[in-house]
């Protein structure tokens, strides 16, 4: 199953189920933030709210899908995906001389292939993302395989280069760096997530275990730089939705239990690519939540179905921002839990 098939289904879902159905917003409230205009300043002037706020509605969320955001770590430069249903593709945008920031647009080294999931490298050098790329010029379409491209000058970057994996790699998502130079991904079609360790001539993969890997589709998994803490998506037990954000910490007897991040984080619907700026203050996040569902108003027609669809309130991800402070206080608790259970 791939991200595209995710989207498809839930499509497929509000057209079969709009005639016949009813019922209200997602329950978390206002979430929304309805400024659409052109952002400004380092890391677009996010303000860190309690709350998750949409990002920049017609600017960088629209009637496409939009998830993986990711800050390089000065705050100029923004990275995601975009997603047409039956294509992905990497963009970005970028802080300009007057303050503004750039129209989103196809990275320099995006190319006709499904590619997602770009992550930038914690001292912003290098960025990693997935891809279907041929591993050689005219070659066949690949499944999914981690992929890295490095700074080579202010706004531009090398030819991307396969990483070399020893271990599990057939499709291959979401890699996340660590300051060690280990790699967090998962496998899509496993349901499960890895670290990849750095050797000589590629990185040894081993799993994460039992304690993190449920075998209920895990994934997108974000390492913290210093490897203290994992948030990744999974639809395990005891989830709220679709799919749901974890948090697991690295603590002296290795990691805890992985714990729902819950509302306001967490919906009834998908929420997936979790990611924390370099600063520390910025969680940004993907959710497929609604503001107004195709229910909350009279929808009398086709048109009004058409006119629906061609908003951001689509059901589609959008991309969403807060505080990160919620982390310290996750792991306050987790270190609590620990020393109780030590007696």
């Amino acid at each position: 199953m791939t991200r595209n098939t995710v989207y498809i289904s839930c499509l497929l879902v509000f057209i079969v189920i709009i005639p016949s159905c009813s019922g209200s917003t997602s329950g978390n409230g206002k979430l929304h933030n309805t400024n659409s205009t052109i952002p400004t300043g380092l890391f677009m002037g996010i303000e860190p709210t309690e709350n998750p706020v949409l990002l920049f509605p017609d600017f960088i969320n629209t009637p496409m899908g939009e998830y993986n955001g990711t800050f390089n770590p000065e705050g100029t430069e923004f990275f995601y995906t975009v997603s047409n249903i039956w294509h992905n593709v990497i963009v970005s945008s970028r802080l300009q001389g007057d303050g503004s920031w750039s129209k989103p647009a196809k990275a320099s080294f995006a190319v006709p292939y499904d590619e997602f999931d770009p992550l930038f490298s914690p001292d912003g050098q290098s960025l990693y993302f997935s891809s279907h790329r041929p591993f050689t010029e005219g070659g066949k379409k690949e499944s999914s395989n981690i992929w890295r491209t490095s700074r080579t000058g202010d706004n531009s970057w090398s030819e991307p280069e396969l990483i070399n994996l020893y271990g599990p790699r057939k499709g291959n998502y979401f890699s996340s760096l660590t300051k060690s130079g280990n790699i967090y991904f998962n496998i899509w079609n496993t349901g499960n997530m890895f670290k990849a360790i750095p050797v000589d001539t590629g990185y040894i993969v081993e799993s994460l275990g039992d304690i993190i890997n449920s075998n209920s589709g895990d994934g997108d998994p974000f390492i913290a730089p210093d490897e203290s803490y994992l948030i990744f998506r999974s639809r395990r037990e005891g989830g709220l939705g679709v799919g749901d954000l974890w948090v697991t910490f690295n603590l002296e007897n290795g990691w805890t239990e992985p714990q729902n991040l819950g509302d306001p984080i967490n919906s009834k619907y998908h929420e997936m690519c979790p990611y924390v700026t370099a600063d520390g203050k910025l969680f940004i996040f993907s959710s497929g939540r609604f503001d107004k569902t195709y229910f909350h108003e009279d929808i009398e027609d086709l048109d009004d179905v058409k006119a629906k669809l061609g908003t951001w309130d689509n059901g589609q991800q959008n991309i969403y921002t807060m505080s990160a402070s919620f982390i310290d206080s996750l792991r306050a608790e987790a270190v609590q839990q620990s020393k109780l259970k030590k007696g």
